[in-house]
């Protein structure tokens, strides 16, 4: 048997054999452009966790200015009460001064 290949025994070039391809790349660049841009896509992780950076380091600020401000108030405490605390304040809140003090303010 003799195998002899000539125009007549290809199959005719349907639409579908053109449109089935390109609706394939089409279908394939929407999900990719999503899965890269989208919502929930990678360049949206990148943003979360930059955001998420930020409010951890704004925390830690937030954690040292609340020490600071128990430890000075620990200091205001009736049990052990520091009167040059307790002096520094009154001069700052009231402004009233002796007359050779002199009030630096940081």
């Amino acid at each position: 048997m003799i195998l002899c290949h000539t125009m007549n025994d290809r199959r005719k070039l349907t639409p579908i054999h053109f449109f089935l391809p390109l609706l394939s790349i089409f279908f394939l660049s929407y999900f990719l452009y999503h899965i890269l841009e989208g919502d929930r896509g990678v360049s949206a992780l990148f943003k979360v966790k930059n955001e998420l950076s930020i409010v951890q380091n704004e925390l830690t600020e937030a954690k040292v200015l609340e020490k600071s401000l128990e430890r000075r108030n620990s200091l205001l405490l009736s049990s052990n009460l520091d009167t040059d605390m307790l002096d520094e304040q009154a001069k700052r809140l009231l402004v009233m001064l002796k007359p050779k003090e002199y009030l630096v303010i940081p």
